[in-house]
């Protein structure tokens, strides 16, 4: 809901400003959380902390899309976008650390330090990110990216295949392991394991695939192919038995890291190359909050299905339709060359 209602402020106050009040906000969310002792604070901190993030995600996109090359675009947005796989992995192995030496509350203080860390580096930064804020420029109505969105064919498209990819890699990450201990009885080591290798195939995978996509100039084309990739490896990991080879199931699940992580960067470049300039923020918003709802609705979906059927395969299967479903909508883009172009300073 907020990178929907507040990403459009970056246009009027500038990117640096904006990111350095949600890096506060996310602050204060940890700090809440920490005290909070159980009480009402905890949902309060929590609060707080999806505010922030709902705002900094795409105001770092928006951020980024005014000062990237256009030959550079998917390499630049692929990158920023593996900050989330790295910093994923430094509170996996900090946090627990932390929480086991001085309790769970220092891990949510060591996040909110960090936050107002960052909000404090951004002071030498800030000016710089902000040269394109026009602070004489009206704010836009709450929801006005999704109106821009609907109204274009083009991003129509594109905001469909970020919600399906979406769906898709939540869904597969949040039932791997559950997946590979009760299905193909592995120990929770082993798949503990094949969910770091997801994780560490995914971003490897963003590097390769936003070199890929501008050295041939063909974002649509490497979407579509991670797609496919990404339906075909999770339908093959639904129909594997407890006996199949251990090279076997690396291969698939490297496949599935690769195909299934690495489409974020190169989804925002794409959205970011087809808006209008003056309406960047907004487009960028709006496409943001489609990925989040498809964050939020494919583990619940998956869990339903679950619950319905009892079995992971169907699990998988619908992980590996909504790859698909992703790939499909934007197949008719291709060629028109939907993200041939960047957008122009503004």
């Amino acid at each position: 809901l907020t990178s929907i209602v507040f990403v459009g402020t970056t246009a009027k106050f500038g990117g640096g400003k904006v990111l350095q009040a949600s890096l506060v906000v996310m602050s204060a969310g940890g700090l809440l959380v920490a005290i909070s002792e159980g009480s009402i604070l905890f949902f309060a901190g929590l609060g707080l902390f999806g505010l922030g993030y709902g705002v900094m995600m795409p105001v770092t996109s928006v951020m980024l899309a005014q000062f990237t090359p256009a030959n550079r675009k998917n390499f630049s947005f692929s990158t920023k976008q593996s900050g989330t796989p790295i910093g994923a992995a430094i509170a996996g192995i900090a946090c627990p650390f932390l929480a086991a030496v001085w309790g769970w509350e220092a891990s949510f203080l060591l996040i909110a330090a960090t936050c107002a860390l960052g909000a404090l580096g951004l002071l030498f930064f800030a000016k710089a990110w902000d040269v394109t804020a026009d602070s004489k420029r009206n704010i836009q109505s709450p929801g006005a990216g999704i109106r821009i969105i609907a109204a274009d064919p083009t991003l129509r498209r594109l905001v469909a295949t970020g919600l399906f990819f979406s769906m898709s890699q939540l869904a597969s990450t949040s039932f791997l392991v559950l997946y590979m201990v009760e299905d193909l009885q592995r120990a929770p080591a082993t798949a503990g394991f094949y969910f770091s290798l997801a994780y560490a195939s995914g971003f490897a995978g963003r590097f390769v695939s936003g070199w890929v996509a501008d050295r041939y100039n063909d974002t649509i084309g490497v979407l579509v192919f991670n797609g496919v990739l990404a339906a075909v490896a999770a339908g093959v990991l639904a129909m594997v038995s407890p006996g199949v080879p251990e090279a076997i199931v690396v291969i698939l699940v490297v496949a599935s890291g690769v195909s299934g992580f690495s489409w974020n960067g190169l989804y925002h470049a794409a959205v970011a190359s087809n808006a209008k300039p003056d309406q960047l923020g907004e487009v960028i918003g709006g496409s943001y909050g489609f990925v989040f709802l498809g964050s939020l609705a494919g583990p619940g979906i998956s869990a339903l299905l679950y619950g319905l059927s009892g079995s992971y395969v169907v699990v998988f299967m619908y992980v590996g339709l909504m790859a698909l479903f992703g790939a499909i909508s934007v197949v008719p883009l291709r060629n028109r060359k939907a993200s041939g172009a960047a957008p122009k300073k503004t």
